[in-house]
């Protein structure tokens, strides 16, 4: 195995024009030949000039093709496109292409470094003899179609090797003349061909064994490794990995492969067509990240779209994807003795079938056959993807093993967009984002729909819920508990995937139907929509039906609740808006009224619960509310040709009004109006719902139900495309959510966290890439890298804002997808109101109530056209206002989100997936080697046993002792000053300030982002860590020459010592723990400095790992805040911290009432109506303090209470 090293850069003296420059110039935006024009710039990238041109010499017969039909448009119809095409085919046409020239040195060098680099590789390869009928053979592996056409074109121009390209599939992306495989395999066994260009994707193919094996573009799957070494002969072979000079990517790449799992190289080199990788899941995921290049070239391929992110599985993806699935099977139970995955050949043909056997799947699905093929590899092939369409169909293919492209982060350009005329400047206006799985797409004709059960039986409630089943048109993924609030209390509502249904299109109508009663029934609107635009129906289940428990160890062994769906209900319900109430004997009503809702004769009308069947009153009984009339004349009073009843004596119904849906995503969320009081109803006078109340009560949390499976499928669909399934899908939920949504959650503590990181990282990587520059100079340099506006713009430039969520949840503008209103809905009736005013007290009116006035007139006009708005089609969250700052903050909480899921390394690679500028820097341990750390000959000698002293209070050895010296060093040492502190000072600040704010994360947790700055500010601010600095004596070490600093210091340490002692023995005294007793005193600021400074030095002397500053943060700084710094020691009055915590936290409805009782006073802190805290004493300012004091002890001990009490930030 060889590693050879190539240059990224051209050299300057070959300048070359190309076909791109001209096309590009006339095309600035790119819209005309897409396919093309990505092509061509990958190609310019890895081949060079001569390559990128002859990708449009290529494609210029389907540019002519394309030409000749749009000429036949009129030119008054003609697009850009139509107009823009003739001038490229033209430009193409008069080009004069150049020869291939490798001579580095002339003008004239056309190709890239790295293809030169390429050719002396193969020149040097005695194998490969040129002669014809030679048997030396080479397999370059390339990562795209258009870089092995490239190849291909350049080496035959040059005449030296008989190469033939192998792409992916048989398709080719250019009218250009390819050999099939199999050709192409037997002109490599006759000799003809002794090198083949393949992309990456044909590594799984019968491929010949080469002399040698180059791979021209490196990949970072353990598979692909493997793959590389089944293609060498098993004698007398070479194997040649290019790589990058510095290219650190490259380098981890190499260093990752030299530590691949031994039994991987066995399986490769007696690779068969039935056995699977001996590699675990966490292994093969890594294959996931495929470079599939920049172009469009498999468009034409069949193949298998992942509903939830949008991602594919093509043929040559297959095998793959199936070696995933069979690994996550057998990792599901470990330790058991039972059958593997596994592929079996059927017939070895030709032509010849294979089999996929996965245990653990249902069994119509355990074993998949896939078609006949010519070749073994092919057939293996059609059978991994015949495996995987059957379980994607069935809702059992995971999203997270679909592959996905690993060039996320070359977004393309995007500016932003114009600021507005809002009333808060820097907030513009962002299209907004339907989750890729309810977007419009052609919905199959296939009756299969996909049940996910809501376990409202599994409520904790008083009031009985009925499960219900959301049927989707496609498979929803995996989907964890949704979590809701009544009245501010947590309710958790399961949600269980079942087996596919299949139903007739008598059922499915019935089904639609039933979907849209449902919904006009619960929203109370005259919502409707087409049976082929409804995105999912709606179900219930049988009565006596119970949600199933799952076994997690059989994650795919779903049930089937085909059997359990209640068809008359669905009819009865479909056909029917309400039924006539039973009336007459007792018993018989009491049954009929059993989890019924009960309303008048009208579609869109209140509804009412039986609290019980009064048998004791009949409608000639005493009214119990109006002892001056009986419940039959009470309800005369109110109707007008009320009709005769049938039977007076009919028992009465005492009910009660349904409680009001409301927003139950949000735990600040209140029910309008108190408790109702219980009305009386006369049964043959009402009606009751064809839906059941229990199947009403789930509906009502419907609407909020969906809001989170929305906001769900936005964040995997963020996840996957951008983030490579790096962050934690709660994590990341919590990282876009802003403050304003009203949830239980939003992104501020993490952007407290994420904020920090990014200072961090971005500290090292200033630090290490500008050696030579002073701190105030990194700093600008700092700025100009992670400022808001730069966060704001790499945001913008990758489409990040679509996914933020700043709206509140509206139950008012609810609608489900593609639903429309009805223009005009009839709502008729047969009798008329007399009192509005008091119209519900008996029954609900069945005719509009009379309009008197003009201004009742007007106040429904305006009604209407409120209304009119709402006729348009549902499009989503369509267009959304965000502030500047809150991208830049939503970007800072993602990288918190990712510190919390994977630590520092995956918290950088997701910094440079949303787009921050860190050049040479993907691992942590980069920073090291990027770095050039000072010598030893310019930094000051330390004082005899100084290295020991401060070693001892850290707690940690310097590896470069001599860096503790210049982070001693103050500018007025003589001789020593382009050596001092200053830069060292600027990463231990940042280092400290990450420390700090991971430790009040982690120590407070829950706490308010508010509380949370509060506790920063004191911890890292310039008292505290000078006094840090005294109490621990690192001040004596100190090198300066300065007698006016010396007195500073001296006088400094004397008056820091004298408070300790004062407040130690007053805290002893009052029995609570020490404050900050260096509050109010001046500190001399290199006293904070050395702390910091100590700490940039301990970091770059350990390579900028993390072990040594995280030790120091463990044995000195952290006992010193625990101790002197929480909420109730903040040296400020309690209630200015209090009154600042809660405007932080952006409450605004709080107050600090006084109440005088005789000789004391009661101060109560009260938030949103509701008492915090209380104290009385003698003194109001005394009680306002002990008030104020319990009040953040409360706070600190309840971390949910303001987002249960508080929704001011929703307003």
């Amino acid at each position: 195995e060889t590693i050879v090293l190539y240059d990224r850069a051209f050299p300057s003296h070959a300048t070359q024009k190309t076909i791109l420059d001209e096309i590009t110039s006339l095309d600035p935006s790119g819209r005309v030949f897409l396919q093309y024009l990505e092509a061509s710039r990958r190609v310019l990238e890895e081949l060079g000039p001569c390559a990128s041109d002859l990708v449009w010499r290529r494609a210029l017969r389907d540019i002519e093709t394309s030409v000749s039909t749009w000429d036949d448009h009129d030119d008054d119809d003609a697009t850009p496109e139509m107009v823009l095409s003739a001038p490229i085919r033209d430009i193409i046409k008069n080009w004069t292409f150049a020869m291939p020239n490798l001579d580095i040195g002339s003008r004239g060098f056309n190709v890239s470094p790295k293809f030169l680099r390429l050719v002396q590789i193969l020149k040097a390869c005695e194998p490969l003899d040129l002669d014809v009928g030679s048997r030396g053979f080479g397999l370059v592996f390339v990562s795209s179609k258009a870089v092995a056409l490239g190849i291909t074109d350049l080496l035959k121009a040059l005449g030296e090797f008989r190469c033939q390209p192998l792409l992916g599939d048989e398709t080719p992306v250019v009218q250009v003349h390819i050999l099939s495989f199999q050709d192409v395999f037997d002109a490599i066994e006759d000799g003809t061909c002794n090198l083949l260009i393949a992309v990456q994707s044909t590594e799984d193919l019968h491929i010949p064994r080469a002399s040698v094996v180059v791979r021209f573009s490196l990949s970072r799957g353990y598979l692909s490794h493997a793959y590389t070494y089944s293609r060498a002969s098993l004698t007398d072979r070479h194997i040649v990995f290019m790589a990058e000079r510095e290219n650190n990517v490259h380098r981890h790449i190499l260093s990752s492969l030299a530590r691949i799992n031994e039994s991987i190289l066995p399986w490769a080199t007696r690779i068969s067509d039935t056995s699977f990788p001996p590699l675990t899941l966490s292994d093969l995921m890594v294959v996931f990240s495929l470079d599939r290049g920049t172009e469009a070239e498999d468009s034409q391929q069949p193949c298998i779209t992942d509903a939830t992110t949008g991602c594919e599985i093509r043929l040559q993806d297959a095998a793959a994807v199936i070696f995933c699935l069979g690994a996550h099977l057998s990792e599901l139970n470990p330790g058991q003795n039972k059958e593997k995955p596994r592929l079996v050949c059927v017939s070895a043909g030709p032509p010849c079938t294979f089999r996929v056997h996965l245990p653990g799947m249902p069994s119509d699905l355990s074993c998949i056959s896939g078609p006949p093929s010519t070749s073994p590899a092919i057939a293996r092939r059609q059978a991994c993807f015949a495996a995987c369409a059957r379980l994607s169909e069935a809702g059992l293919l995971p999203y997270r093993f679909f592959p996905i492209p690993e060039n996320r982060r070359l977004w393309k350009p995007k500016g932003l967009p114009p600021a507005t005329d809002a009333k808060v400047a820097g907030t513009r206006m962002y299209l907004g984002r339907v989750p890729c799985f309810w977007q419009p797409l052609p919905y199959s004709p296939t009756n299969v729909l996909y049940p996910t059960i809501i376990c409202g039986d599994y409520l904790q409630r008083e009031a009985p819920h009925a499960p219900l089943l959301l049927l989707t048109r496609r498979p929803l993924p995996d989907i964890a508990n949704i979590k809701l609030f009544f009245l501010g209390i947590p309710i958790v509502v399961p949600l269980q995937r079942a087996a596919p249904l299949l139903v007739n299109d008598e059922q499915l109508q019935l089904l639609h139907t039933y979907t849209i009663r449902f919904f006009r029934t619960v929203v109370n609107k005259p919502y409707t929509c087409e049976s082929g635009k409804m995105a999912y129906f709606v179900a219930p289940l049988q009565s006596n039906f119970h949600s199933p428990v799952l076994d997690s160890s059989r994650p795919f062994d779903l049930p089937d609740i085909g059997s359990r769906l209640p068809w008359d209900a669905i009819h009865l319900a479909s056909e029917s808006r309400w039924v006539p109430l039973k009336y007459g004997a007792a018993d018989m009503t009491e049954s009929d009224v059993h989890d019924a809702a009960i309303q008048g004769h009208m579609e869109f009308i209140r509804r009412y619960e039986v609290v019980k069947v009064r048998r004791d009153l009949t409608p000639q009984s005493i009214h119990p509310n109006n002892n001056s009339m009986t419940i039959l004349e009470f309800v005369r009073s109110k109707y007008e040709n009320l009709p005769d009843l049938k039977d007076e004596n009919q028992c009465i119904l005492e009910v009660v009004k349904i409680d009001p849906w409301l927003q139950y995503a949000s735990p600040s969320s209140r029910p309008q109006g108190g408790k109702s009081d219980s009305l009386y109803m006369i049964p043959e006078l009402y009606a009751k719902c064809t839906f059941p109340l229990s199947v009403i009560r789930t509906g009502f949390l419907f609407p909020s139900i969906m809001e989170n499976i929305n906001h769900i499928l936005l964040v995997k669909e963020l996840n996957v495309n951008y983030f490579g399934h790096s962050v934690a899908e709660d994590l990341l939920r919590m990282a876009i959510t802003a403050p304003s949504v009203g949830l239980a959650y939003d992104y501020e503590r993490l952007e407290l966290l994420g904020d920090s990181f990014l200072k961090y990282v971005s500290s090292l990587y200033v630090f290490v890439t500008e050696p030579d520059r002073s701190e105030g100079n990194l700093h600008a340099s700092r700025r100009e890298l992670i400022s808001n506006n730069s966060l704001l713009h790499q945001a913008v430039r990758i489409g990040l804002p679509s996914f933020i969520q700043t709206k509140p949840f509206s139950i008012k503008t609810w609608c489900p997808p593609n639903f429309t209103r009805e223009a005009n809905n009839n709502n008729t009736a047969t009798h008329q109101v007399k009192d509005s005013a008091v119209q519900s007290a008996v029954k609900q009116p069945v005719a509009a109530p009379v309009q008197s006035t003009n201004a009742s007139t007007t106040k429904a006009k305006g009604r209407r056209k409120r209304k009119k708005k709402t006729q348009a089609l549902w499009t989503g969250d369509s267009n959304k206002w965000l502030g500047d700052k809150t991208v830049a903050d939503v970007v800072e909480s993602i990288i918190g989100a990712a510190y919390l899921t994977g630590g520092k390394d995956v918290a950088l690679r997701v910094t440079k997936d949303l787009g921050v500028c860190l050049p040479r820097v993907e691992q942590w341990s980069d920073f090291g080697r990027t770095a050039m750390a000072p010598s030893s000959k310019v930094t000051a000698k330390l004082k005899p046993g100084t290295l020991q002293a401060i070693e001892g209070v850290l707690g940690h050895k310097f590896k470069r002792p001599y860096l503790l010296a210049q982070a001693l060093t103050h500018i007025t040492h003589q001789g020593f000053q382009t050596s001092c502190y200053e830069r060292f000072e600027f990463v231990g600040d940042a280092v400290l300030d990450f420390l700090v704010v991971r430790h009040i994360f982690s120590r407070n947790q829950g706490l308010s982002p508010g509380a949370l700055t509060l506790l920063k500010g004191a911890m890292v601010s310039n008292r505290a860590l000078a006094a840090l600095c005294v109490c621990s004596g690192l001040h004596q070490h100190l090198l300066f020459q300065s007698a006016e600093l010396a007195l500073n210091i001296s006088s400094y340490e004397k008056e820091v010592k004298r408070k300790q002692s004062e407040e130690y023995a007053a805290a002893q005294q009052e029995g609570r723990a020490p404050g900050q007793f260096w509050f109010d005193i001046d500190p001399p600021k290199p006293l904070s400095d050395v702390v910091e400074s100590i700490m940039g030095a301990m970091c770059i002397s350990d390579d900028f790992l993390p072990d040594g500053v995280e030790a120091i943060f463990t044995n000195l700084v952290q006992p010193f805040y625990d101790k002197h710094i929480t909420l109730q020691t903040l040296s400020h009055h309690p209630t200015k911290v209090l009154l600042e915590l809660l405007q932080a936290s952006g409450c605004q409805d709080f107050e600090i009432s006084k109440d005088n009782d005789g000789g004391s006073v009661r101060c109560d802190v009260v938030v949103h109506d509701i008492v915090l805290a209380s104290a009385t004493e003698t003194n109001p300012i005394s009680a306002a303090r002990l008030a104020s004091l319990w009040a953040l002890d409360a706070l600190e001990g309840d971390s949910t209470f303001l987002a249960r009490t508080c929704d001011c930030r929703r307003w």
